[in-house]
């Protein structure tokens, strides 16, 4: 996880520092993320993380997982509904499994923080519980 505050109000610069970063972190290649689950805030801040996450992972990689439109704007707990969210949806979604995925949350006083995960599944695939228990 990368976590940065913009303090020069540069809030598309340090966002996109934050994710690149993460994702070199975890030796990552936008190309391969499955999903990229922005915070859902409306207004300018949450349009520029939008905008982010479709030029770095596609429309397609944005749209794979709908949280906010359910639940709504829930402030400091979003990171976890994003999460909740996305391993909900790879987990009805065979191709998921294996790939990596991101979650990103900016708010208004220019935090902006990036979370890369791979989405595994193996085990659910061979009909096996998470221990390797039939």
């Amino acid at each position: 996880m990368d976590v940065r505050v913009d303090v020069d109000d540069e809030l598309a610069t340090t966002a996109e520092s934050s994710v690149r970063d993460a994702l070199a972190a975890a030796g990552v290649e936008p190309s391969e993320v499955w999903a990229a689950v922005g915070g859902g805030l409306t207004g300018r801040v949450g349009h520029v993380e939008t905008a982010l996450l479709r030029r770095l992972f596609g429309a397609d990689a944005v749209t794979r997982v709908d949280v906010h439109d359910r639940i709504g704007d829930t402030a400091g707990a979003s990171t976890a509904f994003q999460l909740a969210a996305l391993l909900a949806t790879a987990r009805r979604t065979p191709e998921a499994h294996g790939r990596p995925a991101v979650i990103t949350s900016v708010d208004r006083d220019g935090s902006v923080a990036c979370a890369v995960v791979r989405l595994l599944g193996e085990a659910r695939e061979r009909g096996e519980h998470a221990h390797g228990e039939p």
